[in-house]
């Protein structure tokens, strides 16, 4: 986890998702501590990722919306 800066863009595809094709990965950890999130998103982050697996940012934020399309 050294290394892993997650800090980059995503682009939104016209259907509202987020692409993520050839995007890196980071762990869950990585993710949730990037600080570009706001502490809301860093707490849904929390939930919604799964220990263990890789996401790129655009999943992440993926995530984010379908948890937030719940409430």
């Amino acid at each position: 986890m050294a290394d892993e800066n997650p800090i980059i863009e995503a682009k939104k595809g016209n259907d509202g998702t987020f692409s993520h094709q050839d995007d890196p990965t980071y762990s869950k950890e990585a993710i949730v501590q990037d600080g570009s999130w706001n502490l809301s998103d860093r707490a849904i982050l929390k939930i919604a990722l799964t220990d263990g697996q890789k996401y790129s940012l655009a999943d992440a934020k993926n995530k984010i919306n379908e948890f937030k399309g719940g409430i």
